[in-house]
């Protein structure tokens, strides 16, 4: 049976890719990687997709995934097998502070 790969959509330098493509690495996750050039991303990478930024996973099944943390978290519940991507005494401090930080990221956009 083939495997189903997902689709990264990336940009070089970007420590959100970085982040991501660890845990999907790390997860054996079987991917593809689009790479783009900074601002053409937006015009052809995630065209569709209502969004301009990356790192962007399309899995298998059809879902978007738009955010490094969301990948993250996708990859603990599917791919880790018992690998802990986050550590697991401080787990919900963790996850608060990611929550924060997205906050914190997206509260100033105009």
């Amino acid at each position: 049976m083939a495997q189903h790969k997902y689709r990264f959509i990336t940009i070089p330098a970007s420590h959100y890719v970085e982040k991501a493509r660890w845990a999907l690495d790390l997860g054996g996750v079987p991917y593809t990687e689009s790479k783009w050039p900074p601002v053409l991303h937006m015009l052809g990478s995630t065209a569709g997709l209502n969004r301009q930024s990356v790192p962007v996973l399309l899995t298998p099944d059809g879902k978007r995934l738009t955010d490094s943390t969301d990948i993250l978290h996708h990859v603990a519940v599917n791919y880790t097998a018992g690998a802990h991507l986050y550590p697991t005494s401080c787990r919900e401090e963790v996850e608060r502070l990611e929550v924060c930080a997205t906050w914190c990221s997206t509260a100033w956009v105009i």
